[in-house]
């Protein structure tokens, strides 16, 4: 029976394909260069360089702080204990890929800012249940 054939995003564009043994000899292991991983160490190299206060991404690391005061926001606002790791995570990530996303508004010091900023008025925070997630009546 052939070796099984393995494919690792490198990233959205590149991919490597093979076997267990030709990822290695490239120098590709499945464990450490999948999309999430690899997105995850540059995060952290790139914190760890602006919190050493060495040469980072800036842009990045203000993304990054963004998000994880929202997460800090959402983590605190959770109506259970035991929701607020998910309520984390979830604020976290959403404003990781949408900063302006409605479902953040209540997390906001001024809900209404996120509704200005995407141009819109319609912000109902009576709707949110303090963890970033809209309740949908």
């Amino acid at each position: 029976m052939p070796d099984r054939i393995i494919t690792v995003h490198i990233s959205p564009y590149i991919a490597a394909q093979g076997t267990a043994d030709d990822l290695a000899a490239m120098g590709v292991t499945t464990a450490s260069d999948d999309l999430i991983t690899m997105a995850a160490r540059q995060m952290l190299t790139n914190h760890d360089a602006f919190m050493g206060g060495d040469p980072c991404d800036e842009a990045m690391e203000q993304r990054l702080s963004r998000a994880a005061c929202f997460a800090s926001a959402a983590y605190a606002a959770a109506p259970m204990e035991d929701a607020a790791p998910a309520a984390l995570m979830r604020a976290f990530l959403l404003a990781l890929v949408d900063p302006l996303h409605p479902d953040l508004d209540c997390l906001r010091t001024y809900p209404e800012a996120g509704a200005k900023a995407r141009g819109c008025d319609d912000v109902d925070c009576s709707k949110c249940d303090g963890t970033g997630e809209v309740r949908r009546d």
